[in-house]
C-alpha cells in the first residue's frame, strides 16, 4: 500500500518495529518490495510482508493508525484480502496486524466549555487470524447490522476479543541495552 504524509510515517514505524522485533526473536522477516513499472510504483502486493518460523511461511498485512478507535475494514484492500486468502488455501497461517499508536485525551472544564486535547502515547497492537475474515464480517453484521464497515475499539478487547489477540510489548536486553519489542512469537502457535 502506498501511503503519503504522516500516515506513511506511522505505518513505516510499525513495520520497522515488527522487523526489529522479529530479528531480536530470531525470526526471519521480509517486507515485500512494491512492484514497479519503470519509475512508477504499483500497489498490488498481495500483503505487506511475511515471517518464516520453523519452515512455515506466515504472510502479514500490517495496518497502523494514529489514534485508538474503530478500525475501518476497507483499509484492507480487495487484493490484500485475496492474497491472504490464497496463502491460507495453500496451508499457511496469515495475519492482519492492527496497530494503534496513541490516543487523544480531553481535559478541562465540563459542559459547554472548550476542552483541550492532549496526545498520549499508548502503543497497542492486535493480531487477527485472517482465516476468520468471513466469520468476523458475519459476526459484525449480526451484532451491528448489515454491511458493518468497521470494528469498534471495544470489540478488540470486549465481546469481539475472540477475534483479536493482543500482541504484548516486552522489554528485552539486546547487546546489554533494554529494548521494547512486540512479542510476535505469541502469534506463531506450534
Amino acid at each position: 500500500m502506498l501511503c503519503l504524509g504522516r500516515r506513511s510515517t506511522i505505518s513505516n514505524r510499525f513495520e520497522a518495529e515488527i522487523a526489529e522485533s522479529a530479528k531480536v526473536q530470531g525470526l526471519y522477516y521480509q517486507r515485500l518490495p512494491l512492484p514497479q513499472a519503470g519509475s512508477i510504483k504499483l500497489t498490488t502486493n498481495p500483503y505487506d510482508s511475511f515471517l518464516v518460523h520453523q519452515g512455515k511461511f506466515i504472510p502479514l498485512e500490517l495496518k497502523s493508525q494514529e489514534e485508538h478507535g474503530r478500525f475501518d475494514l476497507s483499509r484492507v484492500r480487495t487484493h490484500q484480502v485475496e492474497g491472504l486468502k490464497k496463502a491460507i488455501e495453500h496451508g499457511c497461517k496469515a495475519y492482519l496486524l492492527v496497530n494503534m499508536r496513541g490516543r487523544s485525551i480531553s481535559f478541562g472544564s465540563d459542559a459547554g466549555a472548550l476542552r483541550k486535547k492532549k496526545w498520549q502515547s499508548d502503543l497497542v497492537a492486535w493480531a487477527f487470524d485472517f482465516s476468520r475474515w468471513v466469520e468476523l464480517r458475519e459476526w459484525l453484521d449480526s451484532r451491528y447490522g448489515p454491511n458493518r464497515k468497521s470494528v469498534p475499539l471495544a470489540d478488540f478487547s470486549g465481546e469481539g476479543s475472540h477475534f483479536f489477540q493482543e500482541i504484548p510489548r516486552v522489554s528485552l536486553k539486546v547487546n546489554g541495552r533494554s529494548k521494547r519489542i512486540w512479542d510476535v512469537s505469541t502469534i506463531l502457535g506450534s
